[in-house]
């Protein structure tokens, strides 16, 4: 019984002086977070605040960051790293409590949970430095778009050479005008009176006909309303054969030659020529080997420069082409497809590309910043491309299918729960294992030991019963007398 008391006792010391571990960890403060407005419009700017007050003098204070980087910008504060994650380390001078902010703006509708993690401060005891853990912290803010303005009207509208009848005011949509028989096409010039709002379409002011013809501005407004302003115009009858014009499209408010012949030098490797009809104009095309991309040649007026533009029927108008050209290679930057299961780490994104405007994939790994995932169409084939942005190089990247093959779904287990605790509930739950193994182990000692004691008790009966077989003997000492 004095090996179980000794056993018993030390364990329980053992439990104790864990349990006190336990206690000093979790006394730890944790943070607090703050924002300067909980609700923001796009655009506005946050101020978030956090704040660590343990009531003890703190030499260096260490946590990292997190925010949802498609809903908010960092704009400044003392944190360094990636978007998406801020590591902060500073070295206050034994303050007890210390705040720090940090400064982002708006940038898309949603919500953002703001979250501290892995922290930790150093305070100076008997031994020097001992460093501590404090739990984290999370909150979060929502962003709403402003409401979407619904002015479709048009600001401006002028017809090169010529005056509209009535004048033009925002409020009259329809206008007529008088050509000669010489002209075949008109050059208008819409300007929206919102500068969010669009043209969209400019319809019939090309190859007009000699009599009566309609001209229809369609302008669309920030919220989607489209409001349309037509001409009338009457070209007069002559006996000349006029020479057919070059088709000019207008573009972000610039005029645009369309070529209807495409200079050798221009057609893309592995493209070919194929004639398509556009408002009865005959026009040589570039297009890929599987059907998959349509190009127009435009030379902008007053240049001799040539962009590939892509025609979107529905809208009846031309979207330039995003792509590069690097060495032979030519490389069209694609949407990232929207079947692309993405890990935890990545985040879709947009980022300027060789003066591309470009969707692409991002990691929150501060170490990989500067490396971007982009899916282009090269050499007859799309496939994923990895951009170092700080070498400005682009490279094939085939493995990244395997990457994104991975579910962005944490799978669900023992493993992925106790790594979701906070530090404090990782200590607790350490500490129960220890103590449920503990007792365990105390079961299976104890267990031994009245075995052992139950088999030397049989071992003394045993011996006990093998005395008793024996019987008394009692030995006679005859002394016999010799006589010499």
């Amino acid at each position: 019984m004095k090996i179980l008391t000794k056993i018993t006792t030390f364990f329980l010391i053992l439990c104790l002086l864990f349990s006190a571990f336990t206690l000093t960890s979790s006394a730890a403060s944790s943070a607090v977070i703050s924002f300067s407005s909980n609700t923001l419009k796009v655009g506005d700017k946050v101020t978030v605040n956090v704040t660590v007050n343990p009531g003890v003098a703190m030499y260096a204070v260490g946590f990292y960051l997190e925010y949802d980087s498609s809903v908010l910008k960092y704009e400044s504060g003392n944190g360094v790293g990636s978007a998406g994650v801020l590591q902060v380390e500073e070295s206050p001078s034994g303050e007890t409590s210390v705040s720090y902010s940090y400064e982002f703006s708006a940038i898309a509708n949603g919500t953002s949970t703001i979250s501290v993690t892995d922290c930790g401060y150093e305070i100076l005891g008997d031994g020097g430095a001992q460093s501590v853990s404090f739990g984290g912290a999370s909150a979060s803010l929502t962003v709403k778009d402003p409401v979407l303005s619904g002015n479709a009207d048009l600001k401006s509208l002028k017809v090169s050479g010529y005056s509209l009848s009535p004048s033009f005011s925002a409020s009259t949509t329809s206008y007529s005008l008088e050509v000669p028989f010489e002209t075949q096409k008109l050059s208008i010039t819409a300007v929206p009176a919102d500068s969010n709002a669009k043209v969209v379409s400019v319809k019939g002011s090309s190859k007009l006909s000699v009599g009566k013809n309609t001209v229809t501005i369609v302008v669309q407004a920030q919220n989607g309303t489209q409001k349309s302003y037509t001409i009338a115009v009457t070209r007069l009858e002559g006996t000349e054969t006029p020479e057919e014009e070059p088709l000019i499209t207008n573009v972000s408010g610039i005029d645009h030659t369309v070529l209807t012949k495409i200079p050798p030098e221009v057609l893309l490797k592995d493209f070919t020529v194929e004639v398509k009809n556009v408002n009865g104009y005959d026009i040589e095309t570039a297009v890929d080997n599987g059907g998959n991309f349509r190009i127009f040649y435009l030379k902008p007026t007053g240049t001799e420069e040539i962009y590939p533009y892509l025609y979107d029927e529905t809208l009846d108008q031309f979207e330039k082409l995003n792509y590069t050209v690097i060495g032979e290679n030519y490389y069209i930057f694609c949407d990232i497809p929207d079947d692309v299961a993405l890990p935890q780490n990545l985040y879709e994104s947009k980022l300027e590309i060789f003066a591309n405007k470009v969707e692409c994939i991002s990691d929150t790994n501060a170490e990989m910043s500067d490396f971007h995932y982009v899916y282009c169409y090269s050499n007859s084939a799309f496939n994923y491309y990895r951009f170092d942005s700080k070498e400005g190089s682009l490279h094939r990247f085939p493995d990244f299918k395997k990457i994104i093959g991975i579910s962005s779904e944490p799978k669900d287990n023992v493993f992925t729960r106790f790594a979701s605790l906070s530090t404090n509930a990782k200590i607790i739950m350490i500490a129960l294992c220890v103590l449920i193994l503990g007792i365990f182990a105390l079961l299976i000692m104890l267990i031994v030991y009245l075995f052992k004691k139950s088999l030397n008790k049989n071992d003394d009966l045993i011996l006990e019963e093998a005395y008793e077989d024996f019987d008394e003997v009692e030995v006679e000492t005859e002394n016999d007398t010799n006589v010499f």
